[in-house]
């Protein structure tokens, strides 16, 4: 790595073949990450990520057992992909609370769990790993409900029956595309997802926070524009 320098706090990698190159931070790219990538819908790749920290203001973590969490009540992304595995999201807490969503055999896939009990359920339907912008909305209207509406339409509906007034908590992280540190999607996820998301994300809310369209200002490395290619 002595002889790459990489611009714009990017970090020299070394491939499987002892290749180096050049890991460009979140509004860079290029084989030394000189080129500024403009604002817009942000694309993935096997070794992206982004990482949106705590979106809502403060106010909306509480500590529960000395722990920040963050209230999880709805979520909605907006994204195009022409894969059909991958982790689009992740957000969880220290105390095992998850919701995650991403892609399998081109069909929708979301997980989650909630006071000790985990689901997973991939959405029938037709494909959405169609290369083609999918609007998907997940709510928790209460603890004991949860909605998916894709593109418009309400896909699935579960109803817990254990009665519990808890909400699902996370730490206010979300993860999208991947994870820091090349840790594995499949490691990190516990085999819920298998890979990394490949494609674009255009739009990704929660609660009642402002939706982040401007990529560029959260942490992450190897995410280029969607405006510079064709899915």
């Amino acid at each position: 790595c002595e002889e790459v320098d990489c611009l714009n706090h990017g970090r020299c990698v070394t491939g499987g073949s002892d290749l180096h190159h050049c890991s460009c931070p979140t509004g860079w790219s290029g084989a030394f990450c000189e080129d500024e990538i403009p604002r817009g819908a942000a694309r993935f790749n096997a070794d992206s990520y982004l990482v949106i920290d705590k979106l809502s203001p403060k106010k909306a973590l509480q500590k529960k057992r000395g722990i920040f969490v963050y209230d999880v009540h709805h979520v909605y992304v907006n994204f195009s992909s022409a894969s059909p595995d991958g982790m689009i999201f992740w957000s969880s807490s220290k105390e095992g609370e998850y919701i995650a969503l991403g892609l399998e055999q081109s069909l929708l896939k979301l997980s989650w769990s909630w006071s000790g009990l985990i689901q997973t359920i991939v959405v029938p339907g037709n494909p959405v790993a169609d290369g083609i912008w999918h609007d998907v909305s997940i709510s928790f209207p209460d603890p004991m409900n949860i909605t998916v509406v894709l593109d418009n339409h309400l896909v699935y509906t579960y109803q817990h029956d254990v009665e519990n007034n808890a909400a699902l908590t996370t730490n206010g992280k979300f993860y999208l595309g991947g994870f820091p540190d090349r840790v594995a999607v499949a490691n990190r996820t516990r085999g819920i997802f298998k890979s990394s998301f490949s494609g674009c994300l255009s739009e990704i809310a929660w609660n009642n926070s402002p939706a982040v369209t401007d990529f560029k200002k959260h942490k992450g490395e190897n995410v280029k524009s969607c405006a510079l290619f064709e899915l």
